[in-house]
């Protein structure tokens, strides 16, 4: 049996990346923010019995992608006109080439598990699709064996109605559907003060990449060294 775990991220761009921390964070945090969280899933999904691969977008980055999780051979440049079809066409993209079972996680969750991961994929022996919704009515993890592009369309993503709708959309074409517990997606202040406060209480210690941030910025809006970016 074949596994593909995809993640998909953009490449951490000071300025282009978790902007809604902007003010928060300076735009140089944001981005190493966004770094720390790549390198935790990154390393999750190296411990599965999966073959990883990261979809990024700008394409011109990908030395920058390089830089932060290594020399990764699996990295192909996002395809598609919105978020939904992206992701469709990732997704097809590894079933087309062999893949069994295919899961698809964001770049935005550095506390998922590796065994939600397993959980999810083991759903997939017995459901047409696996998937887990976050805390703000997304979901961060999704996961099938045949190609399905009609999930993905007209879910208006970024809105808290996408996972309500994608279920819809599941049942409505008569698949079965496996669902996992919801995971903490890392968008605005108030997750990251979660996150932190689940940080300090010992949870999440799999998260080394992203708990030296917090540590680093202490919360604060305070300055940094960009070159920390690399150092890991």
């Amino acid at each position: 049996m074949k596994r593909a775990l995809i993640i998909m991220t953009r490449v951490p761009i000071p300025g282009k990346t978790k902007t809604r921390l902007e003010g928060y964070f300076s735009k140089e945090q944001c981005a190493m923010l966004h770094i720390a969280f790549l390198k935790d899933i990154y390393k999750k999904c190296k411990n599965t019995n999966a073959d990883v691969f990261v979809f990024y977008t700008p394409i011109k980055h990908e030395n920058t992608l390089k830089n932060i999780i290594g020399n990764e051979k699996r990295l192909y440049p996002q395809e598609g006109i919105d978020l939904g079809e992206r992701m469709s066409n990732a997704i097809n993209k590894c079933i087309s080439i062999g893949y069994d079972h295919c899961i698809l996680i964001g770049s935005d969750i550095p506390t998922i598990s590796i065994s939600i991961i397993e959980e999810a994929f083991a759903m997939l022996e017995e459901k047409d699709i696996a998937i887990a919704p976050t805390y703000d009515g997304g979901y961060c993890l999704i996961g099938m064996k045949k190609p399905y592009p009609q999930i993905f369309r007209d879910n208006f993503y970024g809105t808290d109605t996408v996972y309500e709708k994608t279920v819809t959309n599941i049942k409505r074409m008569k698949l079965s559907i496996g669902e996992l517990d919801k995971c903490l997606d890392i968008d605005v202040k108030e997750d990251v003060e979660l996150l932190a406060r689940d940080i300090k209480a010992g949870k999440h210690c799999d998260c080394t990449n992203t708990k030296d941030f917090l540590h680093r910025v202490k919360l604060l809006c305070t300055s940094c060294c960009i070159d920390f970016i690399y150092k890991r």
